[in-house]
């Protein structure tokens, strides 16, 4: 692999060619998705030439109309599927193991359509009626198919129940305007290129009298054959399961296992185990930073969609946030915070009431009110603080004004009550649109400035950075090559800096900087192309769960690095313990200026495969309980993740898994008791 350098001055083009840090580039040579007039004339002329041969016995069959469908819809998956797992000129024959699970579920829709057809063969309406039905079935079952190319290369896997549920596709019109957004004339006008191919090799076959014994046993054997050939080369050669696995069959088993546990939830574990997970969520805070009572307005600003690596302090490889670094020696930076779930509302939920999500795809935040937690809005109150909450983007996203408004924030107001001067984005015409960052900041000191004196707290929080990455292209500037999605991602983190500098002016101008601390941190990260991943709610890796965290306060802070473990549900309990606050005892988080041994932090990602993790030291364990598999990392000597050392050192993953499975028992614990406490 090439390796990149970090050494270049701020809005220098970088160049991506390196394995490390892998970006998707344009398309070249053959695409499905960009080819559909070319395989529309192939199948046509296919279509021709077989009407030519066989002229003089055309015959209409209902049979043998969904056969050609059938048989276009095979070949149509053959040529995906080489196109998915790169198989080409050199492996072409490897096709069978990749297409043996859209075999399996065309040969099951095959078999019912005929056994049906044979049942009811003296009933020519019921029989249309199923031909139309079959026909319906097929032409969806090829259009998810095509979709899946794209799916698979954002999210790393074909779409499942989970995930439906997380972008709140079944309720919302959100993920579906988002996903037209993304559905260009010119995709929309190659599938329906591609469906009409196999519709006119569908016609075509059902005009053919093919009486042939040879023929009609051949066509009887061959799916035999191909789910044979299928099976033997599935278990020699080694496919990526998410490349080969049938989109209609995913969605389905995922919807099934849905309520399924892994067996962590219910594995022994030793009695030292579950002593360490209670004693490490039962770590005294310490004494207050600020002994005399000097800071009276505190802000949580937390960067959507942003990992440690696109920030400047963390790696100069894109110098896109050079306010938050020049202010830095006012502040305590951490090196090593981790988020819980690569979600926002979940982020949310973990900074205002200092416990982790619920391990589940599901979301306690979209459920408020059927647990009771302390919160930090309301935990300040009690001393006599008031509280706002500020955001740009529409907090109706994840159920998150209610959450807001049941945490005790005072005022509450996001994209659909501001009123500023800077552009609002409407890009996709969803709740994913919403105003430029920097507009909160106008809207805080409004709000400031007119309340009456006293101590604030206030949490913004931007959207810029969170997919489509709206920013103002006028004022763009080229940071990568063959990468616009990077591109504009980085523009807009480069506008929420911007944002951050215009916050620190304004308290400065009004000569409350000395009294105020600022907690920056992200909610979750962001992939762009590393581990075939891109956006954040797929995989655990670093790009999705390593997030910035700085603590500005000229009083009381000089620029210090932390090393330690460090994670979500520490920032409430750091903020009250700065402020001399007693923290909850139902909080499981603790100050990150507490004074303890074996860091550790925990995460999951429910919405792909089921994985769970954990870091602590140098070791990074992810294990994906969906699939079984475990994967170890030195992130001391490979902070990319790129070399999976788990069969290196069983001795650690045994430990690890023990520790998470302890983690999750105790958590899950945890959350039956407050479900206890609130009947």
């Amino acid at each position: 692999p090439l390796f990149y350098s970090s050494n270049f001055l701020e809005d220098k083009t970088v160049d991506m060619k390196d394995d490390a840090l892998w970006m998707p580039e344009k398309k070249k040579g053959f695409d499905i998705l960009r080819s559909g007039l070319k395989i529309l004339i192939i199948f046509f002329i296919i279509s021709v030439i077989l009407t030519v041969v066989f002229r003089k016995r055309l015959s209409f069959s209902k049979l043998n109309l969904f056969t050609g469908l059938l048989i276009g819809s095979v070949i149509m998956i053959c040529i995906i599927r080489m196109q998915m797992n790169n198989l080409g000129k050199q492996h072409p024959f490897q096709i069978f193991g990749a297409i043996k699970s859209d075999l399996l579920w065309l040969f099951a829709i095959s078999a019912m359509f005929y056994l049906l057809m044979y049942a009811f063969r003296k009933s020519p309406r019921v029989r249309t009626g199923l031909l139309v039905f079959f026909v319906l079935i097929l032409l969806i079952s090829i259009l998810l198919s095509i979709l899946n190319i794209e799916i698979v290369q954002r999210l790393g896997r074909p779409l499942n129940y989970q995930w439906l549920y997380y972008s709140d596709f079944m309720n919302g019109t959100d993920a579906k305007n988002a996903l037209a957004y993304n559905m260009t004339s010119g995709l929309k006008l190659n599938i329906v290129q591609l469906l009409f191919s196999v519709m006119i090799l569908g016609i075509t076959y059902s005009f053919l009298d093919l009486r042939s014994k040879y023929i009609n046993r051949l066509l009887g054997i061959l799916p035999i054959l191909l789910l044979s050939a299928g099976y033997i080369q599935a278990n020699v050669i080694h496919y990526n399961n998410h490349r080969t696995a049938n989109p209609v069959l995913e969605l389905i088993t995922s919807a099934i296992s849905a309520g399924n546990k892994p067996q962590l939830f219910s594995m022994p574990i030793s009695k030292e185990t579950l002593q360490f997970i209670k004693q490490y969520h039962s770590v005294d805070s310490g004494s207050a930073l600020d002994s005399n009572g000097v800071i009276n307005n505190v802000i949580l600003f937390v960067l959507e969609s942003t990992a440690k690596r696109y920030v400047s302090l963390y790696d100069s490889t894109y110098n896109v946030t050079p306010h938050l670094k020049e202010w830095s020696t006012m502040a305590t930076v951490f090196n090593n915070m981790y988020i819980h779930i690569p979600s926002t509302s979940n982020s949310m939920l973990s900074l205002l009431s200092g416990i982790y999500p619920q391990i589940s795809f599901k979301s306690l935040v979209k459920k408020s009110g059927e647990i009771s937690v302390p919160s930090l809005p309301k935990e300040l109150e009690k001393a006599n603080w008031i509280s706002s909450i500020l955001s740009s983007s529409d907090l109706t996203f994840g159920n998150m004004a209610d959450y807001a408004k049941e945490t005790g924030f005072m005022k509450i107001s996001d994209s659909r009550s501001m009123n500023c001067g800077y552009k609002r984005f409407e890009v996709t015409n969803t709740l994913l649109d919403g105003l430029d960052d920097k507009c909160i900041i106008p809207q805080y000191f409004s709000w400031l400035d007119t309340t009456s004196a006293g101590k604030k707290f206030s949490m913004f929080w931007t959207n810029q950075t969170h997919y489509p990455y709206a920013f103002d292209t006028k004022a763009e500037v080229k940071y990568v090559k063959g990468n616009d999605e990077l591109n504009r991602y980085l523009n807009a983190l480069k506008n929420a800096d911007e944002a951050f500098g215009m916050l620190i002016r304004g308290l400065e101008s009004r000569n409350i900087l000395q009294n105020t601390m600022i907690i920056v941190v992200g909610d979750h990260g962001e992939a762009f192309g590393t581990h075939g991943q891109t956006g954040h709610g797929s995989q655990i890796y670093e790009e999705n769960v390593a997030v910035p965290c700085m603590i500005y306060s000229p009083l009381l802070f000089n620029g210090k690095k932390e090393n330690k473990i460090t994670s979500l549900i520490d920032v409430a309990p750091t903020i009250l313990n700065v402020l001399g606050i007693p923290k909850p005892s139902l909080w499981q988080g603790k100050s990150l200026f507490a004074n303890t041994s074996n860091e550790r932090a925990f995460f999951i990602c429910p919405y792909s495969d089921f994985l769970f993790g954990t870091r602590s030291q140098n070791w990074k364990y992810i294990f994906n309980a969906t699939l079984n598999t475990d994967e170890l990392y030195d992130l001391n000597n490979d902070p990319l993740e790129l070399n999976n050392v788990a069969k290196k050192y069983p001795e650690v993953v045994k430990k690890e898994y023990e520790i998470l499975g302890g983690w999750v028992q105790y958590h899950n614990k945890f959350l039956a008791s407050l479900n206890a406490g609130n009947k």
